[in-house]
């Protein structure tokens, strides 16, 4: 008995020993990252906003032809769904199933891109000429937009394909890649630390944990729905000098006053039908 416990212990203090010296190589890593994110608009002080899944008011989203209505409407950037299919194929698509958008119950990542292209989208209740789409070809059709990247499986294999998409367009000031997951989070500031991401779901609350971070292995930006925001967490993000780093979706017509006046944000994920005159 008491040489299992023996063999416990010294388990433990091995398990032990490796996370510090995990935790000290990450930090240490961190420390001597030289690039400094590229995001365009980083250190700009103007409004900007992300159509949400393109300009949806007029075509389905999360497809070629929002994502052109939103350009052709003056909007500067455009936020966008990631998945992958089961041949690996990044594309434009919000939910983990087909059903919605293309009538079948079936999950897109496994069908292969050759036949979802066959299928047309549907929306408002009518089948559409509208196809799911390529991320690659939106970056070759739209070069000169500002795009946030809704990544929906953030796997390893999923994210460095995506930075290469990115890297093979030249698309590293012009992106913000986004998802839940803190821990992929880290390994991207550790890997791309030049290309910007975002942590979703930065609730009211969640600023407190910031300063647990070392300061190069914290995400670029900070993003929830706007309900999930208020005034105490505005005021903590200021004090911290973060406050141009938060990123709200769910704005509307009814709210966007709230977000650009009282909060004073100036990242705005939006579902609008035109660009809204306080921007103009």
């Amino acid at each position: 008995m008491s040489f299992f416990k023996i063999h416990i212990k010294l388990i433990n203090s091995i398990l032990i020993i490796l996370a510090i010296l995990i935790s000290a190589v990450i930090i240490l890593y961190s420390i001597f990252i030289s690039e400094d994110t590229k995001f365009a608009f980083t250190n700009d002080d103007h409004v900007v906003l992300f159509a949400h899944r393109g300009q949806i008011s007029y075509a389905p989203e999360n497809t070629y032809e929002s994502v052109l209505l939103a350009q052709n409407q003056g909007f500067e950037a455009v936020e966008i769904d990631i998945r992958h299919t089961k041949d690996k194929e990044l594309v434009l698509f919000h939910d983990e199933t087909m059903k919605r958008m293309l009538g079948e119950d079936k999950k897109l990542e496994d069908e292969i891109f050759s036949n979802i292209e066959k299928k047309n989208i549907i929306w408002k209740k009518r089948i559409t000429t509208s196809k799911v789409v390529k991320l690659e070809k939106i970056f070759q059709d739209f070069p000169n937009l500002y795009f946030y990247l809704d990544i929906k499986t953030p796997t390893n294999e999923n994210i460095d394909k995506l930075v290469s998409l990115i890297r093979k367009y030249n698309m590293e000031n012009k992106v913000i890649v986004s998802h839940a997951n803190f821990f992929k989070q880290i390994r991207f500031k550790l890997k791309y630390s030049s290309i910007a991401n975002a942590l979703e779901g930065f609730n009211s609350g969640h600023e407190k944990w910031i300063r647990f971070i070392p300061h190069k292995l914290r995400p670029d930006f900070y993003s929830s729905f706007i309900y999930e925001t208020d005034k105490k967490q505005v005021s903590k993000l200021k004090e911290k000098g973060l406050l141009n780093r938060k990123i709200v979706y769910g704005v509307d017509k009814n709210n966007i006053d709230q977000a650009i006046s009282d909060f004073e944000l100036k990242y705005l994920i939006i579902d609008i039908d035109s660009i809204p005159s306080i921007i103009k």
